[in-house]
């Protein structure tokens, strides 16, 4: 429980990638890797950013990288 925090960004519980997860929801890989890094740079722990990043994604994955970055700060 306490390194669940420290998995790989292209990681995800499920043992999913964020490629897989992206494909499922029809947004771009690179946009989802590129929101989490970002997040990711800015404190937030990697496993939560990646699911609120991915719960933004199927809710609109036609949001381009910004609008994503700008949503999960509201929800981190």
């Amino acid at each position: 429980m306490d390194l669940k925090d420290k998995m790989p960004i292209d990681m995800t519980l499920g043992g999913a990638s964020v490629e897989s997860q992206a494909v499922e929801v029809a947004a771009s890989p690179e946009v989802v890797k590129e929101a989490v890094a970002a997040l990711t740079m800015l404190g937030f722990a990697p496993a939560p950013t990646q699911k609120v990043v991915m719960k933004i994604v199927k809710a609109d994955a036609s949001l381009p990288v910004e609008q994503i970055i700008k949503q999960a700060l509201k929800m981190l």
